[in-house]
């Protein structure tokens, strides 16, 4: 497993290995089935490629992808970050406070309205 206290070398580094979190978060929560969006395109790119890449940034993609195995169903799905708004209040909250802080069930109050108007911005497919 990744060390929690990896260093964060390039941006692509740490969004990689906050996608290896949000896996471990799945999988301790017991979600069997799971979709993750994110707004870093190359890195839903690599998660969903087949392609082996030797490198630092190749290890964090191998080990999430080690991790996804263990889910019945699995998807990574690219969102712009137009349609991320809900993402950076939750982002600007944490932001603001010491603790780690998790989003399960209930949307927090301010988060709601983000919410709302990406669900109105989303484009079917």
């Amino acid at each position: 497993m990744l060390s929690t206290g990896l260093s964060h070398s390039t941006p692509f580094a740490a969004k990689a290995n906050a996608l290896t979190h949000a896996i471990l978060l799945a999988i301790d929560l017991y979600i069997s089935s799971v979709i993750f969006e994110g707004y870093s395109l190359s890195v839903i790119k690599k998660m969903n490629s087949t392609s082996l890449y030797l490198s630092f940034i190749g290890a964090l993609i191998c080990e999430a992808k080690r991790l996804v195995e263990s889910f019945y169903a699995c998807c990574f799905i690219f969102v712009d970050r137009v349609g991320n708004h809900s993402v950076h209040a939750l982002t600007r909250d944490s932001s603001l406070n010491s603790m780690d802080i998790f989003w399960i069930e209930e949307v927090p109050s301010n988060v709601e309205s983000a919410l709302t108007f990406d669900q109105m911005n989303i484009d079917p497919l």
